[in-house]
């Protein structure tokens, strides 16, 4: 047990290392492949899980403000609701401003589109439809003061904001209709949203663009005997 412990432990560090080097590309570099399968064991769904990828740490270019997305494929869930297998979104920061970061809905603030090997737009869900265009300067103000005025009348127990940065996670097959295994490409971008008051009525809010992620993945169904 102390040897399995410590392997994870090795792997983590690698990939926290991995995080912290940053890469120029444009286009997501595959880094840091992990050596183990994650089981579905947190995923409570009576239906058995349909489609696998590899569990792979994919990282994007940092953009000119020092920012960047690191995407982390993998068929363990974060939570008891995703169907695998789910994509978590990891914002890449050399620097800090003390602001409080927008994390409320997380379809105003990440798009997600994945296309098939030919290159066509894969359908959306119901669900998915909410993650297809980022929120305006215009929406942001509304959800933000929507959250804000629910968080002063008792209604939730935050204003939306935290000091953390936004780290989501998707299930790809929640987001889209798959009906084959075979090589995708998705495509992540976050924007980043800003507050120093949140709490005021008067928040201003300011608006970050991250460079997008393209990660090239290859899906499988679990009825596949390779």
């Amino acid at each position: 047990m102390l040897k399995t412990i410590t392997k994870l432990a090795i792997q983590i560090a690698a990939i926290t290392c991995g995080l912290n080097a940053g890469q120029s590309s444009v286009e997501a570099q595959v880094t840091n492949e992990m050596s183990i399968v994650l089981p579905f064991t947190n995923w409570t769904s009576a239906n058995k899980a349909a489609w696998l990828v590899d569990d792979v740490h994919y990282q994007g270019s940092l953009g000119t403000n020092g920012f960047g997305c690191a995407l982390w494929m993998r068929n363990m869930p974060y939570d008891t609701s995703q169907q695998p297998p789910v994509c978590g979104v990891t914002v890449i920061s050399q620097a800090t401003n003390g602001a409080l970061y927008w994390k409320r809905f997380p379809g105003s603030y990440l798009k997600v589109t994945l296309l098939d090997a030919t290159g066509h737009a894969v359908i959306r869900t119901k669900e998915g439809q909410t993650y297809g265009v980022l929120a305006n300067a215009s929406e942001l103000a509304q959800l933000t003061a929507k959250a804000r005025d629910d968080w002063v009348s008792g209604r939730s127990r935050t204003p939306g904001f935290s000091s953390a940065l936004p780290s989501p996670s998707f299930s790809i097959p929640a987001l889209f209709t798959l009906d084959h295994a075979g090589v995708y490409t998705l495509k992540v971008q976050m924007q980043l949203v800003e507050s120093m008051d949140p709490a005021s009525d008067n928040a201003k809010l300011q608006i970050t663009s991250l460079p997008e992620v393209v990660a090239h993945i290859q899906i499988r169904s679990t009825d596949d005997k390779q």
